[in-house]
């Protein structure tokens, strides 16, 4: 911001004091660092009342196999936003089959603890292995009509780190949710940067 700033001033300082004499490329020197960081200030990191979880609205049109049904619920206490960028570590609490993400945002507690929650639906469940919902055949690879969590929870995990959540990153699951953290513990790397699983 401080290079942008200068570079900004030093262009109004050249130029602006005529209008006539900015050319198209001057103006774009200006005006993309201007957008690039209000864009940066617009994707910040922002906190919401114990029990009132914000909603991820991006991630569930960004992944393969998602439908209407899910919703991914941000729960960020004020103590995680004091800078631009947050340390906090990031909790995922997953559901079992057939349950749902309401509860947690009343249960999970990560106000007290200066905890970023966040609260997945899955599709009827997890996708963790072969379900009746499945419309892909299971040695169909190309088939991208079933959910693929790895994705989600990765697309999950990248839309945070741009809004500046930069925690370790933890799975809690219950049931159909523990077989997930498990499989996406098994398969953690860069996209799925996992520290951490509770599980029962």
């Amino acid at each position: 911001p401080d290079s942008i700033a200068l570079h900004c001033n030093n262009l109004i300082d050249l130029k602006l004091y005529s209008p006539i004499a900015i050319g198209a490329q001057d103006m774009k020197q200006v005006l993309l660092p201007l957008m690039a960081l209000a864009a940066f200030e617009a994707a910040a990191l922002t906190s919401n009342p114990e029990g009132s979880p914000q909603i991820m609205s991006n991630v569930c049109s960004a992944t393969p196999g998602r439908t209407e049904k899910c919703e991914v619920e941000l729960d960020v206490p004020a103590s995680c936003v004091a800078g631009v960028a947050s340390s906090c570590p990031v909790v995922f609490f997953l559901h079992g089959a057939g349950g749902t993400n309401r509860g947690f945002a009343q249960a999970s507690t990560v106000h007290d603890h200066g905890l970023i929650g966040v609260y997945p639906q899955g599709e009827d469940g997890w996708n963790t292995g072969p379900k009746s919902s499945n419309l892909c055949d299971w040695d169909d690879f190309e088939c991208t009509s079933d959910p693929d969590e790895g994705a989600f929870f990765s697309a999950i995990i990248a839309e945070l780190r741009i809004l500046g959540a930069n925690g370790n990153v933890y799975l809690i699951g219950n049931s159909n949710g523990a077989a997930l953290a498990h499989r996406l513990a098994a398969n953690a790397g860069d996209d799925l940067p996992i520290t951490g699983i509770v599980t029962k």
